[in-house]
């Protein structure tokens, strides 16, 4: 799958859905930060994930899922150091996984950009 940088390698996009986010004016990653959509999961304080609607190049709609990691506090990271664990603090493995699911043609979400 064909990556591009934008907003100075802050933001990854999957080269298939450029012009669709272009058109939306979602080219930074803070414009996708921004992106308001419906809550549809929040399990824990790091992360939630909101339904979004995205305009496609051909004037249809899409129906895309944004993924928000905030910052770790202190004493996650501390119960992980503890525990042995690595602290989670971003989606850059999610992301990592997601390419390379679709690499292998391993049935999965579609990544379209991620951002930090």
């Amino acid at each position: 799958m064909p990556v591009e940088l934008w907003d100075d390698g802050n933001l990854w996009v999957n080269s298939e859905f450029a012009d669709n986010l272009r058109q939306a004016g979602l080219n930074s990653a803070a414009a996708v930060w921004g992106l308001r959509g419906e809550s549809v999961k929040k399990v824990v304080r790091q992360r939630g994930t909101a339904r979004v609607t995205l305009p496609l190049a051909d004037g249809r709609m899409a129906e895309a899922y944004l993924k928000r990691y905030y910052p770790v506090g202190l004493g996650e990271k501390i119960k992980c150091w503890l525990n042995l664990k690595p602290a989670t603090s971003g989606g850059g493995g999610e992301w990592r996984a997601l390419v390379a699911f679709e690499r292998l043609a391993i049935p999965s979400l579609t990544p379209i950009a991620a951002g930090r």
